[in-house]
């Protein structure tokens, strides 16, 4: 399919899916419009209803003596966000922020655009609403770094893996009767499944043959290597934070959920303790007040903009902005992220159907790789996420997720393109994302305005060993072409006309590195913004105030090197425990 096919499909799609919207197929899941009126008071106030907030609400309402509201910007979920072969559609849909990023270094010459549309959910549920339902943990190493940053063993690994275990039902015979399943829970709200295919082996295979580890599994206790990918999807839908927490609780009269809802300000009184916050509904202004604490849980991009419009950030910047300053502290600095650098790759040898198109089945085969260059060492230092279709499917890919050019798409998905490309043959499409990135970006107000979007400053390569580093990795997984199974399945490397570098040596470092900066992108996969240890406490309590917590993926010092919804849900999971303990709920 070529570019403007795709494009009009994906737009043909999503206004279907806004008309279809009318009917509000999902409200009758959720609780029903919090009431601020009669109730303007609560115990505790919960900002925003995404990944980690809609687990810290529905763990502390679990107590009915304790009075819960969960306010977030959006709205329900979506019908066809729960639908796993939907997912592509969710991308700049109504339950996305349609937040840009700006790359201040991306070099111009390269045919993308320097500045990112990131997909972050703005709807019940947040990202884990709108993501790719892939699932994965990190190592116990990652934690441990936690520990040390916040001085505190009790964020080490061994101090987490409970919580990640609480959430999750893992539905896989095969890894539960192994020694891998000591390290995944049963009886949890999110469903895991495994991608078990005969695709997935084939080019599993293809790994091993390349010097890959392939295991079954990749877990907590054993991060390194290739197998079949973990998703969230449980009996064909979904499982993200809002079904799996919020809809359980529907009937809970100590929990309401105020949606469309914005939270402008957090207000202290004069001992610096939040006290209460300043909400837009429908165009009007409210306030509504806390009698224990109030949790900041709108995300590693949005919390630092509620913060720093609060008066808590740096004092520079809330001074040049006219706010005043209640406690100076780095909020919004330390933005963490992963980029990644696409490689396509057809097989000409191989047939058959592509992947399902069951709305209720992942559109793809996936493996998933988490690579350390040293095979000795447990430390991956970059993910290699493998989609394996056809090429109408994954030009969806290339348009939409990865916002390549047209001429790119055209290049390797079209059957008038550089490579006549048609669904008679399967398509690996590689994501490769380092791991380890040393580039750190900034999260700054942009305006006085709170509807302005913050001001998201990233760059792929500004340390230059993050290039260095990503040449390594591409080389590294390029091996594959060298392999038995490669060959046999006539294989080959699809590389788009990318002007910029065909006058270098194909394949030497140097095309590599050019390469990496035309092919890239960055993972809208944030933390870091309020860190542990700098921003917010071990308890994760906010420094300089009092009665306001941050509990969400920005709290991250260190990000784990996975996939960011398994550790997002167990820092909600945590801070239930944590809030309990210190309210003596």
């Amino acid at each position: 399919m070529d570019a403007m096919a795709a494009g009009k499909m994906i737009q043909g799609v999503q206004t279907a899916f806004q008309m279809l919207s009318i009917l509000k197929l999902t409200d009758s899941m959720y609780p029903p419009q919090a009431d601020i009126i009669t109730f303007p008071c609560y115990d505790v106030i919960v900002i925003g209803g995404g990944t980690a907030g809609c687990v810290v609400a529905s763990r502390l309402a679990e107590d009915r003596k304790t009075q819960v509201l969960l306010i977030e910007a959006g709205g329900f979920p979506p019908f066809e966000s729960t639908l796993p072969g939907l997912l592509v559609y969710q991308k700049n849909s109504t339950a996305d922020w349609k937040y840009t990023a700006t790359d201040f270094i991306a070099a111009e010459s390269c045919q993308k655009n320097t500045t990112e549309i990131l997909s972050l959910g703005k709807v019940l549920g947040g990202t884990s609403t709108v993501n790719y339902l892939i699932y994965s943990e990190g190592g116990k190493k990652d934690y441990d770094q936690w520990g040390a940053a916040a001085n505190d063993s009790n964020w080490n690994g061994e101090s987490v893996l409970p919580y990640f275990i609480k959430s999750q039902r893992l539905e896989d015979p095969t890894i539960e009767e192994s020694a891998d399943g000591d390290f995944y829970g049963y009886d949890g709200p999110i469903i895991l499944t495994k991608d078990r295919t005969q695709d997935a082996e084939n080019y599993l295979n293809a790994f091993e043959q390349s010097g890959q580890i392939v295991r079954d599994d990749t877990n907590f206790e054993n991060p390194v290597g290739f197998s079949p990918a973990m998703f969230n999807i449980g009996n064909g839908v979904r499982q993200g934070t809002a079904n799996t927490y919020i809809s359980p609780m529907k009937n809970y009269t100590n929990f309401h959920v105020l949606r469309n809802a914005l939270v402008t300000k957090i207000i202290f009184d004069k001992s610096k303790k939040a006290v209460a916050v300043q909400v837009t509904v429908d165009g009007q202004k409210f306030t509504v007040k806390a009698k224990l604490e109030i949790i900041l849980s709108a995300g590693a991009i949005n919390s630092p903009k509620v913060l720093m419009f609060s008066g808590i950030g740096p004092k520079e910047e809330l001074k040049r902005q006219g706010i005043e300053v209640i406690s100076d502290l780095p909020v919004g600095r330390n933005l963490q992220y992963q980029s990644s650098t696409i490689l396509v790759f057809r097989f000409t040898n191989t047939r058959g159907k592509p992947a399902s198109m069951d709305p209720g089945q992942y559109p793809a085969t996936v493996i998933a790789g988490y690579v350390a260059l040293n095979k000795s060492c447990d430390r991956p230092d970059y993910l290699a996420l493998n989609y394996i279709n056809y090429a109408s499917f994954l030009s969806l890919y290339s348009k939409l997720t990865y916002q390549f050019p047209d001429e790119v798409t055209n290049d390797l998905f079209s059957p008038c393109g550089k490579y006549r490309s048609s669904d008679q043959y399967q398509i690996m499409f590689s994501v490769l994302s380092n791991l380890n990135m040393k580039t750190r970006g900034v999260v700054s107000l942009s305006s006085t305005n709170f509807d302005d979007q913050p001001t998201i400053n990233v760059s792929k390569y500004y340390q230059s060993s993050d290039l260095d580093n990503q040449v390594k990795y591409i080389q590294d997984f390029f091996k594959i072409v060298d392999t038995p199974f490669f060959k046999e399945a006539g294989g080959e490397f699809l590389a788009p006309v990318l002007e910029e570098c065909d006058g270098l040596e194909k394949y030497s470092t140097e095309y590599w590195k050019c390469y990496a900066q035309c092919m890239g992108s960055i993972r809208p996969l944030f933390g870091g913004t309020t860190s542990l240890g700098s921003v917010v406490d071990s308890r994760l309590r906010v420094k300089g105030v009092k009665g306001l917590r941050v509990v969400d993926a920005g709290i991250m010092t260190v990000l784990p090197r996975a996939v960011l919804l398994g550790p997002t849900v167990m820092i909600g999971e945590k801070a239930a425990d944590m809030i309990k303990e210190d309210n003596h709920l």
